[in-house]
């Protein structure tokens, strides 16, 4: 046979001599086996095996908490006790790679007894002991009607069972109380103050159980927008004391106020009784006439209030009589404008000489004539106010020459 054919044989019965090489290796990362439990009770048997892929097999060893306990593949303690819970280590350890791999496993003992030798040990006692639970909330101040809360039953403990209780009955069925799978989780939707509790969770085991203390949420009312109202929007100068209030009324709320998109300015003139929810402004002016806001806040949040302005009633001040020329020559046009500050614009009136001649804020005569010299008198009134003011200038008409104007304010 060809040794190249020879090189694909293995040990058979027709092979008298031969044998398989196997280089070492590992070991993998080791796994504790069944039978295993996560948490046992005081009196029970604790049972670990450990297994990791070695070449040659690996050799074994046991901690517990960083202890070493034993070596070998197999850990056996009968009878377990408190003490026995804790992190569990288990080491694999190739001698001729000199490999050494760990894994390890969390082991819970609850204190009782699982079962009693009674008689022909028959008879099973379970008394466990319940710890007393208490809730824990995602939020406790929910904003009302809009915020979901989830509410737990804790510690999370093994073999337990648990029960919710609001406002001392048990928790009815309904669309906005969700209940996890195991009922240890309350899930809450959109809080209102007729489901905020108080609520108690409770936790029972076979023998026994233990309800938390009571806990209650605090929904919060969403803030209404603010408005402002006054005692008068329409104030006349110097004459008018203005009070503005910030609405609506309601308690437990804190008002901030600003004036041209500024906070309020310190000022004497400017007065905040009743908790800031008022705004006084004495002898208004038309400096005061804002715009104003006020914001409402509370210990969750702020929200600010369409801005508001006065309209501050004045005037007519004594009007200017605007005009390119004082001096006119025979044939030439005539143009003259009046002017007052005032709030709300003024009624414009013209005289000459005395005598009425329009109405409006504008007075064109086209070629003029030497009769219309004389003494022209503008007169702006503010209809609001009942208040009016004139003023007068005098116009040249000539011929040939221009002579001097008078203009009269009073």
């Amino acid at each position: 046979m060809p040794l190249r054919d020879q090189e694909h044989l293995l040990p058979s019965d027709d092979i008298t001599c031969g044998f398989i090489l196997f280089t070492p290796d590992g070991p993998d990362v080791p796994s504790i086996l069944a039978p295993v439990k996560y948490y046992y009770y005081t009196g029970e048997s604790l049972h670990l095996y450990c297994f990791a892929d070695s070449n040659p097999p690996a050799e074994y060893s046991w901690k517990i908490n960083g202890k070493f306990v034993q070596s070998g593949q197999e850990l056996y303690i009968p009878y377990i006790t408190t003490k026995h819970g804790g992190l569990y280590g288990c080491s694999a350890r190739n001698s001729v790679t000199g490999s050494e791999r760990f894994t390890f496993k969390m082991i819970k003992v609850y204190r009782g007894i699982k079962r009693a030798a009674q008689c022909n040990l028959l008879s099973v006692i379970s008394t466990v002991e319940t710890p007393k639970p208490s809730i824990s909330s995602s939020n406790l101040n929910p904003k009302e009607a809009t915020e979901t809360v989830v509410l737990s039953c804790d510690p999370d403990t093994p073999n337990a069972s648990y029960l919710w209780w609001i406002n001392g009955q048990s928790v009815p069925i309904s669309p906005r109380l969700q209940l996890s799978e195991n009922k240890r989780t309350l899930i809450l939707f959109g809080v209102t103050k007729r489901t905020a509790g108080p609520y108690e969770c409770e936790m029972k085991s076979p023998v026994s159980s233990s309800r938390s203390d009571p806990v209650t949420l605090n929904p919060v009312s969403e803030l209404p927008k603010p408005y402002i109202t006054s005692n008068n929007f329409n104030p006349m100068e110097n004459e008018n004391v203005v009070a503005l209030t910030c609405e609506p009324k309601t308690q437990g709320y804190t008002y901030l106020w600003r004036v041209n998109g500024q906070s309020l300015p310190v000022s004497p003139r400017l007065k905040q009784p009743g908790k800031n929810k008022i705004l006084i402004v004495p002898n208004i002016t038309r400096n005061d006439t804002g715009p104003y806001e006020c914001e409402i806040w509370d210990r969750v949040g702020s929200i600010p209030g369409d801005p508001i302005t006065l309209d501050v009633l004045y005037g007519p001040h004594v009007p200017s009589i605007l005009s390119p020329f004082t001096y006119y020559h025979t044939g030439e046009n005539l143009y003259l404008t009046c002017f007052a500050d005032s709030n709300p614009p003024a009624e414009y009136s013209w005289t000459i000489n005395g005598k009425f001649v329009q109405s409006g804020q504008q007075l064109s005569i086209p070629k003029v004539t030497e009769k219309h010299s004389g003494l022209y008198g503008c007169s702006a009134r503010n209809s609001v106010t009942d208040s009016e003011r004139s003023t007068f200038k005098r116009i040249k008409v000539s011929g040939k020459w221009i002579l001097a104007s008078l203009a009269i304010g009073f």
